[in-house]
């Protein structure tokens, strides 16, 4: 109740008269709790149906009720920032073009790398047997650089 009064500018009597006319709340533990969204709704709805000038409070309280939220969401996005729960979308980007780059790096030496191994053999299992393990070991050092980053917190 405290909550929506300080939000309203009204005062605690106020909010408790605001009760005792149908604003919607409820009791725990034997104390009365008020759900902003629905309290501001049914105020807006009482101030309309009043012809009242106080609509425009009731929208600023609204409007400072919002700003509040988005606060305590961009402390909460920035807490677990630091913590290393939460990465920035221009990192990931940054982090996820560079293992790209670095796995087309690795694709375009292989044929550089393989044809020396393979210009002498007959049979194609052979040449297939050689260019697997040329590909396990990218993947190898993928997973690796997997690992690596993992170990780093990100």
């Amino acid at each position: 109740m405290r909550d929506l009064a300080t939000d309203t500018g009204r005062s605690i009597r106020t909010v408790t008269g605001w009760i005792q006319r149908g604003l919607p709340c409820r009791t725990v533990d034997g104390e009365r709790r008020v759900v902003r969204a629905d309290a501001l709704a049914w105020l807006l709805a009482e101030a309309r149906e009043a012809g009242r000038a106080s609509v425009a409070t009731l929208d600023e309280a609204a409007e400072r009720t919002a700003y509040m939220k988005a606060r305590r969401e961009l402390a909460e996005l920035e807490l677990a920032e630091a913590r290393g729960e939460l990465a920035r979308r221009e990192t990931v980007v940054a982090a996820w073009r560079q293992m790209c780059e670095r796995i087309l790096a690795r694709q375009r030496a292989l044929p550089a790398k393989a044809a020396p191994v393979l210009v002498g053999l007959k049979k194609p299992a052979e040449a297939q047997v050689i260019l697997e393990r040329y590909i396990e070991e990218i993947v190898g050092e993928i997973r690796e650089w997997g690992s690596a980053d993992e170990g780093k917190g990100r």
